[in-house]
């Protein structure tokens, strides 16, 4: 039967062979270096006789990783049941010449695994040369490597999951072998094709209550250390997000077919003919109707992911205040004094080095930070202290977005929560006055001190909107007009430099810093953004790499359906049935399983989000947006596949050929 198996592999005609050999190789290839790239990325830092420190961006790493899972996953079951009516349809002939349903088991296993186990095998050679053009041609922090246990369990696991689809045919070699030849045999789809989704719902939703169950089990176990439970999990997270984004692929393939199952008989009822047969194709097999466009929902369903990870990293406020500098502005470039070599002390800026950075070019204004306290302020435990502002209040707008209630002519608390909470800790009540001193440079109090009257109502600020827009709240918790304090003469230790957005101008106030002999943050400012766009590269990279896969996958579908199907349709155009009516029947039975594909990739990216979530620590996206890379992504796949369906529309709209008549 291996024999009679490995024939039949070769009898499949070139689309089949063609496919089951991509399907391996590239299933190989796109899992070989999905598992190693977190690894070239992020690598874990081990430190002998400690823990490893794992850096915080390896979990986005993984989560696209374990995305890449679900093309995979489409590939081989494209592949592997492309040209299915006429393989399936062999292996009923064997039935009939008297071989037993075990035997031709056997034979349809082989066929499947042969050619995939092959392609399989040329995929490891692809993948040890894709990675040696990775580290030649980029620089990550260690080179793409894939151990031998690694690539063996990746090889092993495409063949057997090429074998397990092997095992749809059972069905159908169930049947009676005259029962299984005849056409127009019903094949209900099983209640069993739901399994995987409800498995990956449930694996979503125990991530999701994954809090709640750790505190269920502390108090029913006590003697569970917060820690150790705390650790189980964050793992057991990590692990069902990954089954998750597995059993959702397995569910989006196989589940929509019950959905095209109900939907199809209430099409049956219709008397509208095009619905009437687009319902009737659909019952006889929603198994292959909703493969055909299965695709689409996994690629909803990873976008969908792929769209929380990159929304969770934007949404963080290093990365909000980074692209504020680097993309929206206005951006806060700080200049800090200098270092004074012969007092061995730093050198405060001067009205002359302020008035050379306002002469910057794009420099918008230029806010000095003068060092005054409270004289209450014990520095040493930080009891009393609090940040005073002296400027302007179109300069403290700068750092909190927009400010109501400020007037130049007066003192008063910056009414921010933060602010109250280090005034509730420090004073009994909130203070109507405060007695405000410099500062040196070493923190300690210097010079005459002022009291300022604070008796007034507080600056309403908006703190959603600053960390929306800035990421991080400013530390400030007195406002105080320059001209109520300038008999103090406090030091300025730090000035920030407003200007347009880019790197160009952090590194022009940077020049000029250095010229002045002082320094600023321009050198390090731009370390987060650099890294958000690796990840908006990464992620938009594996978006885009899916896109591709999943309408390759979805157009080799259709052209097979259609080469399949193309003798019924010049049947039905032979008794006279208009090609329009055969055209729209056609784009029915695209459209329909489609839908039911969307919804279940749409439901399971929704889950998925919010585990990712949880994963990350962050139990709420600030404000969760669809990134534009992801707008361009899905505009791509709708395009696609409107563009599939329309091609599938005009060909089914084929005339019949003379050749079509004498063939009947």
């Amino acid at each position: 039967m291996i024999r009679l198996g490995l024939r039949l592999a070769l009898a499949g005609g070139p689309v089949r062979i063609t496919a089951l050999l991509l399907g391996g190789a590239l299933s190989v290839l796109i899992l070989s270096l999905a598992w190693a790239m977190p690894d070239a990325l992020y690598p874990v830092i081990e430190i002998p006789g400690e823990e490893p420190i794992t850096p915080s961006e390896r979990g986005t790493a993984e989560a696209m990783s374990a995305m890449l899972l679900a093309p995979v996953l489409l590939l081989l079951v494209v592949a592997g049941r492309l040209s299915s009516t006429v393989r399936d349809q062999r292996l009923t002939s064997l039935r009939l010449i008297g071989i037993n349903r075990a035997r031709t088991l056997v034979a349809a296993v082989v066929e499947n695994v042969s050619l995939t186990a092959v392609g399989a095998l040329a995929g490891v050679g692809v993948a040890y040369a894709a990675a040696w053009l990775i580290n030649v041609r980029v620089q990550l922090a260690e080179p793409v490597a894939f151990s031998p246990g690694r690539m063996a369990v990746v090889l092993g696991a495409v063949v057997v999951f090429s074998g397990v689809l092997a095992l749809a045919s059972l069905r159908t070699l169930q049947l009676l072998p005259t029962q299984a030849r005849r056409g127009g045999v019903v094949k209900p789809a099983s209640w069993w094709r739901a399994v995987p989704f409800v498995a990956a719902v449930a694996c979503f939703g125990l991530a999701i209550f994954s809090q709640e169950i750790t505190e269920l089990a502390l108090r029913l176990r006590p003697e569970i250390s917060v820690d150790e439970a705390r650790g189980f999990r964050v793992a057991a997270v990590a692990g069902l997000f990954r089954a998750g984004i597995v059993l959702g692929a397995l569910g989006i393939v196989t589940t929509p077919a019950l959905i095209a199952r109900y939907v199809a008989r209430a099409l049956r009822r219709s008397r509208r003919f095009p619905l009437l047969m687009a319902g009737r194709s659909i019952e006889a097999d929603p198994a292959s109707a909703t493969r055909r466009v299965a695709g689409v929902g996994i690629a909803l369903f990873a976008l969908g992911i792929g769209a929380g990870v990159l929304t969770a990293f934007e949404t963080v406020p290093q990365s909000v205040y980074a692209t504020r500098n680097a993309e929206r502005g206005p951006q806060e470039v700080s200049v800090h004094a200098g270092w004074d070599m012969e007092a061995d002390q730093e050198q405060p800026l001067t009205a002359g080095d302020l008035a050379e950075l306002e002469n910057i070019p794009g420099a918008e204004r230029v806010i000095p930070v003068h060092e005054y306290m409270a004289s209450t302020c014990d520095v040493m435990t930080s009891e009393g202290c609090l940040e005073i502002f002296s400027g302007s209040c179109a300069d403290l707008a700068v750092y909190y977005v927009s400010v109501a209630g400020c007037s130049d002519e007066r003192a008063a608390w910056i009414g921010s929560l933060q602010s109250w909470d280090v005034v509730t800790e420090s004073f009994d009540g909130v203070p109507e006055s405060l007695e405000v001193v410099a500062r040196s440079a070493d923190g300690e109090t210097e010079g005459a001190a002022t009291t300022i009257d604070l008796s007034g109502p507080e600056i309403e600020t908006d703190e959603r909107a600053v960390v929306t827009q800035r990421g991080f709240l400013p530390y400030f918790h007195v406002f105080v007009p320059p001209h109520l304090v300038e008999e103090i003469g406090a030091a300025v230790h730090r000035a920030d430099v407003i200007g347009p957005p880019g790197r160009e101008f952090a590194v022009t106030v940077g020049s000029a810093a250095e010229a002045l002999g002082l320094h600023s943050d321009s050198p390090m400012r731009y370390s987060d953004y650099d890294l958000l766009l690796s990840v908006r590269s990464m992620v938009g990279g594996t978006g885009a790499a899916l896109v591709a896969v999943v309408l390759v996958a979805v157009s080799l579908s259709i052209m097979d359906w259609l080469r399949e199907s193309r003798r019924p349709r010049m049947r039905m155009l032979a008794i006279g049935v208009p090609r329009r009516t055969i055209g729209l029947s056609y784009l029915i039975q695209f459209s329909l399983p489609l839908v039911g594909a969307l919804l279940a990739g749409g439901t399971l990216a929704l889950l998925g989000v919010r585990t990712y979530e949880v994963l990350g620590g962050d139990e709420s996206l600030r404000a969760f947006s669809i990134p534009p890379v992801f707008w361009w992504l899905g505009l791509l796949l709708a395009g696609g596949v409107a563009t599939v369906a329309v091609i599938a529309a005009l060909t089914a709209r084929e005339p019949m050929r003379a050749q079509d008549l004498r063939t009947e």
